[in-house]
């Protein structure tokens, strides 16, 4: 299993990171390399809320499914994901600090099989993404 964690402090009301980070169907709008996402279960976000998405690596593109693990509102939004050998785990901690808010972005990933050999690959490729996502968010979340 390969995992890593990013911070980033973001000048925006906690409740509006949050709300946009719990909105997995805007993802691709701060998420490079996803491509779409769709809520397929029915009912207002939380645990259990189930999503299927699309991510081009490379030349590549997957499908995945999500699931919501943890929904905490304007706090911790969590989920839990399978898309071909590979499993994940993305959880965001939202916390006002001073006038703005910091986010905390914890994930991990863990290959299967023979594609066991391209975790650290796969790591390198998530670790640059989540800060780039970050990144892309705080730019859009503070420009609105």
């Amino acid at each position: 299993m390969a995992s890593g964690t990013v911070e980033i402090y973001i000048a925006c009301r906690s409740e509006a990171v949050f709300a946009f980070v719990s909105d997995l169907e805007r993802a691709p709008e701060w998420v490079p390399d996803l491509i779409e996402v769709t809520k397929v279960s029915d009912g207002a976000i939380g645990v259990g809320t189930r999503y299927t998405e699309i991510v081009q690596m490379g030349s590549t593109q997957s499908d995945a499914e999500l699931i919501v693990t943890e929904f905490d509102p304007r706090r911790v939004f969590a989920h839990r994901g399978k898309g071909g050998p590979s499993e994940f785990t993305g959880r965001f901690v939202v916390e006002a600090d001073g006038t703005g808010t910091r986010l905390t972005h914890e994930w991990s990933v863990t290959m299967s099989g023979l594609y066991k050999l391209l975790e650290d690959f796969s790591a390198r490729w998530i670790r640059t993404n989540t800060e780039a996502g970050v990144e892309c968010l705080r730019e859009k979340l503070e420009s609105a």
